[in-house]
């Protein structure tokens, strides 16, 4: 689990920290941390950023948010921030429901500085708890100073869409809500980067992240979805507000979610449906030494038609 989370970072980081101005993807290779000429709002080594760029990125936001393409409720500076480096279970109401997740803030993060955020989905019959413990994100949020939150289910279950699984699906509960809300009281309470917010998780937690994919573009830059396929048995029901970049992580040796197909799509049948999703043309190119393919000539729908994202797909 822990390798696959460096590989996600690899992917999050580098192929997608310059989505506002393209929605191209980068070779995975390129080093996780993006220079400071290419992207102002990437981290230093200090945490800390001149007062001149904040206030650069706060007009850039304000100008999003006038445009429509982030949530105006949210604070659009980093003056009121509330937290502090810990990890602690917060709660909010979701549809009259009691929900919680766990939110784990670095050691170095000191508040006046963007920072992305990740969620990290857990399984069918697992908790927040539980991911936080195996998946590695805790681990690499210390080292690379970001924030990650930890979700967690109603009765340990997701609802992903058409296929899987649990209560949460057969009751119909609203997941992208609560993803949603999850954010919106993370952004509400910390400097988070608006245009560094990504998705990822195991199996159940896996079909919830292709979800968000699909129906909550809006808020998530990429999503990492692990051992789980794509959430709609109908391509038409995904609808990405925008061009997201994708990478769906199978195992050739998963006997609960097959590599080949089974009980759910196969590996091959997931990236395709992805791909039928967002117009992608071309031959993808192989990436880590052959585990990874990559399908970078992509475009999406909606108003960003034309612009580009990568699409992965990895066996491991």
């Amino acid at each position: 689990m822990k390798f696959i989370s460096l590989l996600i970072l690899l992917f999050f980081f580098s192929g997608c920290e310059d989505q506002k101005d393209s929605f191209r993807s980068r070779s995975p290779t390129e080093s996780a941390k993006p220079d400071e000429e290419e992207d102002k709002d990437s981290l230093d080594q200090k945490g800390q950023k001149g007062s001149s760029e904040r206030d650069e990125d706060d007009e850039e936001d304000r100008k999003d948010a006038e445009e429509g393409s982030l949530d105006q409720e949210v604070s659009l500076s980093c003056d009121e921030n509330t937290l502090n480096p810990s990890t602690e279970t917060l709660s909010l109401t979701v549809d009259g429901q009691n929900r919680e997740y766990i939110l784990h803030i670095p050691k170095s993060y000191q508040g006046d500085t963007k920072v992305p955020l990740v969620l990290d989905f857990h399984g069918l019959t697992s908790n927040a708890g539980s991911q936080m413990s195996v998946s590695g994100w805790r681990e690499k949020a210390d080292a690379e100073g970001f924030i990650v939150a930890f979700p967690n289910g109603l009765s340990n279950s997701w609802n992903g869409g058409d296929y899987c699984c649990g209560r949460s699906r057969s009751g119909n509960v609203d997941d992208v809500g609560f993803a949603r809300a999850v954010v919106k009281d993370i952004q509400a309470k910390g400097c988070v980067d608006q245009r560094k917010i990504y998705a990822t998780g195991l199996s159940n937690g896996g079909s919830m992240s292709h979800r968000l994919a699909c129906d909550a573009a809006d808020v998530f830059v990429a999503v990492a979805p692990v051992s789980q396929s794509f959430a709609y048995e109908n391509e038409s029901s995904c609808k990405p507000d925008r061009p997201i970049t994708v990478v769906d992580f199978r195992a050739t040796n998963d006997n609960l979610v097959p590599y080949n197909g089974g009980l759910f799509p196969g590996a091959k049948a997931s990236i395709n449906s992805w791909l039928a999703v967002q117009s992608c043309d071309g031959s993808p190119e192989s990436t880590h030494s052959g585990v990874c393919e990559t399908y970078s000539g992509c475009k999406g729908g909606g108003e960003s038609s034309g612009l580009y994202f990568g699409c992965g797909a990895c066996a491991l």
